[in-house]
Protein backbone atom coordinates (compact mmCIF):
# COMPACT_ATOMS: atom_id res chain seq x y z
CA UNK A 1 0.00 0.00 0.00
CA UNK A 2 2.60 2.19 0.61
CA UNK A 3 4.29 1.86 -2.89
CA UNK A 4 1.18 2.66 -4.17
CA UNK A 5 0.82 5.45 -2.43
CA UNK A 6 4.73 6.67 -3.13
CA UNK A 7 3.86 6.09 -6.57
CA UNK A 8 0.81 7.97 -6.45
CA UNK A 9 2.92 10.89 -5.10
CA UNK A 10 6.30 11.17 -7.06
CA UNK A 11 3.79 11.12 -10.28
CA UNK A 12 1.65 13.85 -9.07
CA UNK A 13 4.61 15.94 -7.89
CA UNK A 14 6.56 15.22 -11.35
CA UNK A 15 3.13 16.29 -12.72
CA UNK A 16 3.18 19.28 -10.87
CA UNK A 17 6.78 20.35 -11.21
CA UNK A 18 6.44 20.43 -15.15
CA UNK A 19 3.60 22.39 -14.81
CA UNK A 20 5.28 24.93 -13.35
CA UNK A 21 8.37 24.65 -15.46
CA UNK A 22 6.33 25.01 -18.64
CA UNK A 23 4.42 28.20 -17.53
CA UNK A 24 7.90 30.22 -16.63
CA UNK A 25 10.21 32.16 -18.85
CA UNK A 26 12.99 32.06 -16.65
CA UNK A 27 14.82 30.17 -14.18
CA UNK A 28 14.23 33.05 -11.75
CA UNK A 29 10.39 32.48 -12.24
CA UNK A 30 10.28 28.92 -11.39
CA UNK A 31 12.08 29.16 -7.98
CA UNK A 32 9.83 32.17 -6.88
CA UNK A 33 6.91 29.28 -8.21
CA UNK A 34 8.47 26.25 -6.43
CA UNK A 35 8.61 28.63 -3.42
CA UNK A 36 4.67 29.06 -3.54
CA UNK A 37 4.02 25.26 -4.14
CA UNK A 38 3.13 23.30 -1.53
CA UNK A 39 2.86 19.43 -2.26
CA UNK A 40 0.15 17.84 0.01
CA UNK A 41 0.59 14.01 -0.72
CA UNK A 42 -1.23 13.34 2.74
CA UNK A 43 -2.62 16.10 5.16
CA UNK A 44 0.38 17.65 5.58
CA UNK A 45 4.15 18.08 4.41
CA UNK A 46 4.87 16.95 7.64
CA UNK A 47 2.85 13.79 8.11
CA UNK A 48 4.17 12.69 4.77
CA UNK A 49 7.49 12.94 5.91
CA UNK A 50 7.03 10.99 9.19
CA UNK A 51 5.05 8.12 6.82
CA UNK A 52 8.32 7.89 4.90
CA UNK A 53 11.17 7.83 7.13
CA UNK A 54 8.90 5.37 8.80
CA UNK A 55 9.19 3.40 5.82
CA UNK A 56 12.03 4.23 5.23
CA UNK A 57 13.25 2.26 8.24
CA UNK A 58 11.51 -0.29 7.13
CA UNK A 59 13.27 -0.52 4.37
CA UNK A 60 17.32 -0.43 5.90
CA UNK A 61 16.22 -3.87 7.78
CA UNK A 62 13.98 -5.59 4.72
CA UNK A 63 15.98 -6.24 1.52
CA UNK A 64 12.78 -6.49 -0.53
CA UNK A 65 11.17 -3.45 0.68
CA UNK A 66 14.84 -1.65 0.25
CA UNK A 67 15.10 -3.14 -3.80
CA UNK A 68 11.53 -1.59 -4.16
CA UNK A 69 12.21 1.49 -2.35
CA UNK A 70 15.79 2.00 -4.55
CA UNK A 71 13.66 1.41 -7.41
CA UNK A 72 11.44 4.21 -6.92
CA UNK A 73 14.18 6.70 -6.20
CA UNK A 74 16.21 6.07 -9.08
CA UNK A 75 12.91 6.42 -11.32
CA UNK A 76 12.61 9.74 -9.42
CA UNK A 77 16.28 10.85 -10.06
CA UNK A 78 15.77 9.79 -13.49
CA UNK A 79 12.48 11.99 -13.87
CA UNK A 80 13.77 15.22 -12.07
CA UNK A 81 17.24 15.06 -14.44
CA UNK A 82 15.13 15.24 -17.56
CA UNK A 83 12.90 17.69 -16.28
CA UNK A 84 16.07 19.56 -15.01
CA UNK A 85 17.76 19.44 -18.38
CA UNK A 86 14.92 20.44 -20.58
CA UNK A 87 14.53 23.56 -18.29
CA UNK A 88 18.03 24.35 -18.84
CA UNK A 89 17.57 23.38 -22.16
CA UNK A 90 14.23 25.41 -22.90
CA UNK A 91 16.06 28.25 -21.79
CA UNK A 92 19.49 27.81 -23.68
CA UNK A 93 21.44 27.59 -20.51
CA UNK A 94 24.04 25.27 -19.96
CA UNK A 95 23.53 22.83 -16.61
CA UNK A 96 25.86 23.98 -13.89
CA UNK A 97 26.71 20.03 -12.97
CA UNK A 98 25.65 16.64 -15.08
CA UNK A 99 21.42 16.59 -14.93
CA UNK A 100 21.75 13.38 -12.22
CA UNK A 101 24.22 15.32 -9.74
CA UNK A 102 22.01 18.38 -9.74
CA UNK A 103 18.91 16.09 -9.56
CA UNK A 104 20.03 14.61 -6.21
CA UNK A 105 21.06 17.85 -4.92
CA UNK A 106 17.43 18.95 -5.57
CA UNK A 107 15.93 16.04 -4.03
CA UNK A 108 18.32 15.90 -1.20
CA UNK A 109 17.90 19.40 -0.69
CA UNK A 110 13.91 19.36 -0.26
CA UNK A 111 13.68 16.19 1.76
CA UNK A 112 16.13 17.27 4.47
CA UNK A 113 15.26 20.54 4.89
CA UNK A 114 11.56 19.14 4.79
CA UNK A 115 12.98 16.95 7.91
CA UNK A 116 14.54 19.71 9.98
CA UNK A 117 11.95 21.61 9.97
CA UNK A 118 10.11 18.97 11.55
CA UNK A 119 11.68 18.95 14.44
CA UNK A 120 12.53 22.47 14.15
CA UNK A 121 10.47 24.52 12.26
CA UNK A 122 12.46 27.97 12.84
CA UNK A 123 15.79 26.33 11.77
CA UNK A 124 14.64 26.45 8.34
CA UNK A 125 12.37 29.86 7.78
CA UNK A 126 9.62 29.98 4.89
CA UNK A 127 10.99 30.60 1.37
CA UNK A 128 14.77 28.91 2.74
CA UNK A 129 14.35 25.87 0.04
CA UNK A 130 13.61 28.40 -2.68
CA UNK A 131 17.15 30.42 -1.65
CA UNK A 132 19.10 27.60 -2.05
CA UNK A 133 17.54 26.33 -5.01
CA UNK A 134 18.19 29.11 -6.46
CA UNK A 135 21.75 29.12 -5.69
CA UNK A 136 21.61 25.54 -7.40
CA UNK A 137 19.89 26.50 -10.50
CA UNK A 138 22.28 29.31 -10.76
CA UNK A 139 19.84 32.17 -9.88
CA UNK A 140 20.77 35.55 -8.75
CA UNK A 141 19.26 35.82 -4.86
CA UNK A 142 17.03 38.52 -4.15
CA UNK A 143 16.09 38.57 -1.16
CA UNK A 144 18.42 41.18 -0.19
CA UNK A 145 20.00 39.53 2.55
CA UNK A 146 23.51 38.93 3.46
CA UNK A 147 25.48 35.51 4.26
CA UNK A 148 26.67 36.12 7.90
CA UNK A 149 29.48 33.52 9.35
Amino acid sequence: MFFAMLDRCLEEERREIGEILGRNESLEAVVAAIDRWKPAPLESEEQWRVLATEFWLHAVRDPRARTLLAERQRRQRAATAVQLEGAFRDRGLRLPVEAGLLADAVIGLQIGMAMRAIVDPEAVPEGSYARVLGVLLGTPDDSGEEETA
